[in-house]
């Protein structure tokens, strides 16, 4: 095929591509070269491409300086395809690479690990992530494991200190460790192990060993109830038998029975047999047994201080009504109260001194039930009874009122005396009268002729009662009646007359009277006086029945 004077530009497409082995001629500067197409690669500098290819700038940088060869050369289908894509995606090359390269300083920091020398300081050691809140600046040669904190300043602050983990810790101090919660170390040496709550725990000096805990564990394979935590001279402790010897600073020394369970030393000291005291001495009486076992504080209490014992007030129940213990028969309505006493236990210590004024507490329980006049009323001790009438003799209200048991009495030593007042009742009474009046007055003011209507009474007459009648100027009539099982009446005296005996002036007569809101009718003697002319000036009669 000839293709002489023909731009590279014109050659014919060719579909399905090229293989390679087709002479394509070219012409250039008057002269034409041919050749096979498979020797086109040349022009490409595949090796350079493929030498460079580990730095994308560089690479695009080829890419773009070969472009006259891709374009001049050859029109070949797919290597335009190609050039065009490398072409347009070649300008983010570089722009990945930067994002690349700023973000890869991250990398270590996400995984994990201990970083050694922060701030200025070659030797400390602290996590590559401190958590949300960052520490300050740790002391020299120190170790910092904990990634929460509540404030900046929560670090291993001291020389040589060490925080092992936990929170919200701080090593103040040099050559010190704290672990736990809130935990911190601010003496020299000191050794702080918090427990898991917020509440601040700090060292007390230093060179100690500081432990925050609900209890405290110590095994060594022989513990067991009752043992003692012993030390040899090399501080190597254990846990050992009560009954070993105990030397006390190397010149004192003690074999036999030791107490199980003492804290102090003079607890541990013990008396070894029974001793039958024949003196009185201190709370000590006279054939007590000071029984094997009892320590040297025990004896000393018993020996300095006395038993003294509570006393009792015995629980009470008190009723009482809201009217007087005499009322006119047919009186209506009452209001019942009822007033539990729970009693006493008396005598308690003072300071150390047994005062048996002093309440120690409530002999009985609380109330249970106010049982008032045959009425259940619960727990509450006021009982209203607004249509109860008073009858004429005696009426009782009583009251039943059951309580708990009471506490357990203790002596002036603590211990118990006696036993509790167990669950129980106690009850009581209230009396109300029901009396007939005696009536009396002058000139009935309310028109009425009963003798309820003169206004004047005396509630409950007898024989031998007196009253006085006040008898105003103008009055045409006095008049006074009590019940007829009394006696007729004794005498009427005019005081202003120098007590002259004026009874005779007056007649009597027999007539049924109510009592108060008309209760039952009885019989009444009724005295009556009616002088000839109105009484002139104001007198004064007085009646003895």
């Amino acid at each position: 095929m000839s293709c002489a004077g023909i731009p590279i530009s014109h050659l014919p497409n060719y579909n399905p591509a090229y293989l390679g082995s087709e002479v394509i001629a070219i012409a250039y500067n008057n002269t034409t070269y041919s050749a096979a197409v498979s020797s086109l690669y040349s022009y490409f500098h595949i090796d350079d491409i493929q030498a460079l290819s580990g730095n994308w700038e560089n690479t695009y940088n080829l890419v773009s300086n070969r472009v006259s060869y891709w374009d001049n050369i050859f029109k070949f289908p797919r290597w335009e395809s190609t050039y065009t894509t490398v072409n347009l995606a070649s300008a983010s090359w570089n722009d990945a690479y930067n994002v690349v390269i700023q973000l890869s300083g991250d990398w270590n920091d996400d995984i994990g690990g201990t970083v050694q020398g922060t701030n200025g300081n070659l030797y400390n050691i602290i996590p590559r992530y401190q958590g949300e809140l960052a520490g300050a600046q740790r002391g020299d040669h120190s170790i910092d494991l904990q990634t929460l904190r509540n404030n900046t300043t929560q670090v291993a602050k001291g020389l040589n200190s060490i925080i092992l983990g936990g929170r919200d810790n701080t090593a103040e101090a040099d050559f010190s460790l704290v672990v736990g919660t809130s935990g911190n170390s601010i003496h020299t040496g000191s050794y702080v192990f918090a427990d898991s709550t917020t509440t601040s725990f700090s060292s007390i000096a230093d060179n100690t060993f500081n432990i925050q805990s609900d209890g405290l564990r110590l095994s060594d394979g022989n513990e067991g109830s009752g043992k003692l935590l012993v030390s040899d001279e090399n501080g190597t402790g254990n846990w050992s038998s009560t009954t070993k010897s105990l030397s006390v600073d190397g010149s004192i020394s003690v074999s036999g029975n030791i107490l199980s369970g003492s804290t102090d030393l003079v607890d541990i000291f013990s008396i070894v047999q029974n001793i039958t005291s024949d003196v009185e001495v201190g709370g000590v009486e006279k054939t007590d047994v000071i029984t094997a076992g009892t320590t040297f504080q025990e004896f000393a209490n018993l020996l300095l201080t006395k038993t003294y014992f509570p006393t009792f007030i015995i629980p009470s129940a008190h009723i009482y009504d809201n009217i007087a213990t005499t009322v006119e028969a047919g009186t209506t309505g009452i209001i019942l109260t009822v007033n539990f006493n729970p009693g006493a236990i008396q005598g308690k210590l003072d300071n150390y001194i047994w005062d048996p004024n002093l309440k120690q507490a409530n002999r009985a329980g609380a109330v249970n039930t106010y049982l008032i006049n045959g009425i259940n009323n619960g727990t509450n001790n006021v009982l209203s009874l607004p249509t109860q009438v008073i009858e004429e003799g005696l009426n009782t209200f009583n009251t039943v009122v059951s309580f708990n048991s009471g506490p357990q009495p203790i002596d002036s030593k603590g211990n118990n005396y006696s036993s509790q007042l167990g669950g129980a009742t106690v009850t009581d009474t209230v009396n109300v009268y029901g009396r007939r009046k005696a009536f009396y007055g002058s000139s009935n003011p309310s028109g009425g002729d009963s003798p309820r209507d003169f206004g004047n009474s005396l509630l409950d007459p007898s024989n031998g009662s007196t009253f006085n009648i006040t008898i105003p100027a103008g009055s045409t009539r006095v008049v006074f009646a009590y019940p007829a099982t009394l006696r007729d009446v004794s005498s009427v005296k005019y005081i202003e007359g120098l007590n002259a005996e004026v009874k005779s002036v007056f007649s009597q007569t027999i007539e049924n009277v109510e009592g108060l809101n008309g209760y039952t009718a009885i019989p009444y003697k009724r005295y009556i006086f009616t002088p000839v002319t109105p009484f002139s000036q104001e007198v004064n009669y007085q009646v003895t029945i």
